[in-house]
């Protein structure tokens, strides 16, 4: 009975040590780089003047009230042409 029961014993415990295993694993750790978004700097470079100027200064009696002054008009650039903006008093 002894025997059976030492049997009994070692079975079970060789049956829970096989149930215990382990396993090592290796984790790999992956790192992205961050997406880098391309910069566009736009330049415009005039390469041709304006054209001369089309508005005469009017006359000073055409002011609209005493303390009036006449702001010129210029050639503005819009990005692809020269367009006029007319004086106006100020």
């Amino acid at each position: 009975m002894k025997t059976t029961w030492n049997l009994v014993t070692v079975s079970a415990a060789t049956a829970m040590l096989a149930a215990c295993s382990h396993t090592v694993t290796q984790r790999e750790v992956v790192h992205e780089q961050p997406v880098v978004q391309p910069q566009v700097v736009e330049r415009v470079t005039v390469v041709q003047p304006p054209p001369v100027m089309q508005e005469p200064v009017p006359a000073v009696t055409a002011m609209p009230y005493p303390s009036a002054r006449w702001v010129p008009g210029y050639w503005n650039w819009s990005g692809n042409e020269w367009v006029w903006v007319k004086g106006r008093w100020y």
